[in-house]
């Protein structure tokens, strides 16, 4: 199978756009955190039926992309319950480089990042 690159001409951004964006797991997650404000791991759990584990994964990957905050920092999270809400900022911005990067409306896709 070929190996998927990054073409020379997109800008990084797109890389985290396309990892909010490019599963139906983190964009039901999203909406689910959109609808009902700051939520536990469990609250998003039971509401989209994500497994445990790959819901994990999602959330770390949406907070890398800065798509998704949570209310403590990494390294105080050990045994404590986390609330999750959305950035809606961010995820805008998400969506604005997306779009101008597939029309391409380079001078859009400057402003925007």
């Amino acid at each position: 199978m070929p190996k998927l690159v990054r073409p020379a001409d997109q800008p990084a951004v797109i890389d985290a756009a396309v990892s909010v964006f490019g599963n139906r797991g983190k964009l039901a997650i999203l909406r689910y955190l959109n609808h009902h404000g700051p939520a536990l791991r469990a609250d998003i759990t039971d509401a989209t039926e994500i497994a445990t584990p790959t819901l994990g994964s999602h959330l770390a990957e949406l907070e890398h992309a800065g798509a998704v905050t949570a209310d403590l920092p990494t390294d105080q999270r050990r045994g404590r319950s986390i609330r999750y809400a959305t950035d809606p900022s961010r995820l805008r911005q998400l969506l604005t480089v997306m779009g101008s990067y597939v029309f391409n409306d380079d001078e859009a896709l400057g402003a925007a990042q």
